[in-house]
Order: structure tokens, then sequence, then C-alpha cells
């Protein structure tokens, strides 16, 4: 009797891990996240091959509690767009369905994870002036220009990093950068030591999104990301502050 016992205890316990193949995120599973490969604190940065800031430690949080490990992957923004849509990387962050360069419609958005606000951040003598000249980082679009920018009313500059966008603009070179608000005036005081040299220019055209995970190939796990989101609404608004995203 006892070895009969012992033989239902190994079928049960075989079928159950039949039944953990059936529901992969009843699992550990390791995923691969696409990420920029730029400087952009608080909200992320690479530094060499190693991924951090806001976005790696909320991954990272969502990953341990559901039992997954989180691989990061940098990549210039143009060949991050295309290791998604080939379906080489598991998830893209940060995201969003309405920026350009790729078939929107063959891929998967989570939740809102994050409300960004972009747009000109200039001088404190130019706030609401015209503007004639705009730099941006490579690769990023600057959406309530581009009508200006087409019809050649706005003077454009592309740099390879944040830092060398504002430089630019503190150096008189050009009039504002584009770029996310909490990004630049952390750039300004942790980085480059000049707190409060730029302003955040709110009378001018700006965009006020989210950023979102995404996936071409994952929709199930992005769904479950979602649920977590929702499920952790207090632990991701402490995270937040301990950035400065608030």
């Amino acid at each position: 009797m006892q070895v009969g016992r012992n033989f239902y205890k190994k079928i049960m316990a075989l079928s159950l891990g039949m039944l953990a193949l059936d529901f992969p995120y009843g699992r550990a599973d390791t995923f691969l996240v696409g990420v920029e490969n730029i400087e952009y604190m608080p909200h992320f940065s690479v530094v060499g091959e190693e991924y951090a800031g806001f976005a790696r430690e909320l991954l990272d949080t969502y990953a341990r509690d559901r039992g997954h490990h989180f691989r990061y992957k940098p990549l210039p923004i143009k060949r991050l767009n295309i290791e998604l849509m080939e379906g080489r990387i598991d998830f893209k962050y940060p995201d969003n369905p309405a920026w350009r360069g790729r078939d929107v419609s063959k891929l998967h958005f989570s939740a809102p994870v994050f409300e960004y606000v972009e747009g000109a951040n200039v001088p404190p003598e130019l706030y609401g002036s015209a503007l004639g000249s705009l730099a941006i980082i490579r690769g990023f679009t600057p959406v309530p220009y581009l009508d200006r920018i087409d019809r050649g009313d706005l003077e454009l500059s592309e740099h390879n990093s944040l830092r060398a966008a504002l430089r630019f603009v503190l150096l008189g070179r050009t009039d504002a950068i584009y770029g996310e608000r909490h990004v630049v005036q952390y750039y300004l005081r942790h980085m480059m030591g000049r707190p409060g040299k730029l302003v955040f220019d709110d009378t001018r055209p700006l965009v006020r999104d989210y950023y979102h995970l995404s996936s071409a190939i994952r929709p199930e796990a992005l769904e479950d990301f979602s649920r977590w989101l929702e499920e952790n609404r207090q632990k991701i608004a402490v995270l937040k502050n301990s950035f400065g995203l608030n």
C-alpha cells in the first residue's frame, strides 16, 4: 500500500506540473525588456549595460511579486522599435500608442504606468516668448511642434544625449529643449549643478500622456502587469515619491 501511495503522489505532482505549463504566469519566467539606451533620469538611465532609475525599480518590483525575472537590453530608440516589432524582445519600456515609427496595430499596451508632461524647457528670460529653435534627443518626436518644423518656421537640432542637448541650450545656441519636465530639472540639479537655469514653459504647446509597457508577443503578460498596477497603487506611489516623480 505504501508503494501505491507514493505512485499516486508522483502522478499528482506530474499533473500539477503540466497544469503550470498551461498557465505560464503561475510560474517563474525570464523576460527580455528592451529599453532606451539614453540617460533620462529619474525615469531611467543606462550606464554601461546597467539599467537604473524608477522604471527599473518598478519593473523589478513587479517581477519579484510575480516570481519572474527581467533582463534588460539597452538599444538606440529606432533599433528598439525594430526589435519590438520583430518579436526579438518580450517588452519595450517606455512606450505609447501615439509614438511614431512602427505599426501600432500589431502591438499591445499595458495600463498607464506614469503620466508624463513634455514640452519646451527654456531659460527664464524666454518664458512665454516666441521660439525660433528647438533641441531634441535623437529619436524623440516633438509632437506639438511638428507643423512648425515641417513649415520651416522652427529650426530643429538633434543630439545624441540629453546632456548634449541641455548644453546646447545653456550655451545659447538654441532657444529651448523639448523634454519631460521632471527629467530636465533632475539633470540640471543633480548632473550639471545648474538648478533653475531652465524652466518648463507651460504657456506653450505640450503633451500630457502616459508611459506604457508594450509587447508584440506577450499580451497575456501585459494583462497581468496591468492588474498588478491596479492592485499596488500605494506601493507605486511611494516608489514614485522616492524618485521625485510626484
